[in-house]
């Protein structure tokens, strides 16, 4: 899971901090450098300071997701698409995640659900899909509603047949 974090946040990084102000680029930096905290306190100077304030959002919402800190995380991931920062399939995946971590699994099912819909038939998001659409089948689980679990990973493993974690899960579902 820790090496997924650090591919999304290259990524988001990547692909949404490019014409950032000056502070929001001093928080991409501390981002790369692992400074995760204090890459969140220039993002928050950034968000006082700024009129455009979702680039600013996105990045908090990075470096307390990275920080495991998952309520203030999925706030300023939300708060980052209220103020207009593109909706794509990585921010609600971290939504998502934030939400499972807090056992929160009914909303986190709805993020999964609206990321897979928001990739669509893109190449561009291939492994992010195949996270959520596993975590859809753990959110199921959690919900002990094992009928649609195991229909949801007998789907999985239709399109992903070398994943054997998803063989194990379910060798296991087969026994609910």
């Amino acid at each position: 899971m820790k090496k997924m974090k650090i591919i999304l946040v290259a990524m988001m990084c990547g692909l949404l901090f490019t014409g950032c102000t000056s502070k929001v680029d001093d928080a991409t930096k501390l981002m790369e450098e692992g400074k995760y905290k204090e890459a969140a306190d220039v993002y928050q100077k950034a968000i006082d300071k700024e009129k455009d304030v979702s680039e600013a959002y996105l990045g908090k919402g990075m470096a307390y997701f990275e920080l495991e800190e998952y309520p203030a995380a999925k706030q300023a991931l939300s708060d980052a698409i209220e103020n207009g920062a593109e909706e794509t399939p990585i921010i609600y995946n971290m939504i998502g995640i934030c939400d499972m971590e807090q056992g929160n699994v009914d909303t986190a099912l709805t993020s999964f659900e609206k990321g897979i819909s928001l990739a669509g038939t893109s190449d561009e998001y291939a492994s992010v899909v195949q996270e959520m659409e596993y975590n859809v089948v753990v959110c199921y689980e959690n919900q002990r509603n094992w009928e649609t679990a195991k229909t949801k990973i007998a789907e999985y493993i239709s399109k992903y047949p070398k994943d054997e974690s998803a063989q194990k899960e379910a060798q296991f579902l087969e026994s609910r």
